[in-house]
């Protein structure tokens, strides 16, 4: 996909009245600029690990959400899986980040950047997939 079919599509966009679609699109790209500077190398793993194993405690193992449907005094099935990912994704982060994937390289190269930046782009992406789904 070139510039040239990039092009018209960047021109059809009504800056004046912007749709969802493009307050969703600005949205991750400047949340994952912010999240790149912000995490650095160092725990983006940590961050990427923990977000997939609470996503899946979440969809195979549905009682963490009754459990916190419970202590929480949450009615509604959507938000008690929202707030049991955030638990399960806390939880996975301080251990795993205190225990299991303990680094302090953090590189200053111009690929460590582009690195950060495609895995923020990518994680941000997932995360905002979890919301609204």
């Amino acid at each position: 996909m070139g510039f040239s079919k990039i092009q018209p599509l960047i021109s059809t966009f009504n800056w004046h009245s912007p749709s969802w679609d493009l307050f969703i699109l600005l949205f991750w790209v400047v949340a994952s600029v912010l999240f790149a500077f912000a995490a650095g190398r160092g725990r983006m793993l940590t961050i990427l690990v923990s977000t997939y194993m609470a996503q899946l405690l979440v969809i195979k193992a549905p009682f963490f959400s009754d459990i916190v449907s419970n202590k929480l005094n949450i009615g509604t099935a959507t938000i008690a899986h929202l707030a049991a990912f955030v638990i399960l994704f806390l939880l996975f982060f301080i251990f795993l980040n205190r225990y299991a994937f303990r680094s302090s390289i953090e590189g200053r190269q111009i690929l460590t950047m582009t690195f950060v930046l495609v895995f923020t782009i990518l994680q941000v992406g997932l995360v905002i997939n979890i919301v609204i789904n």
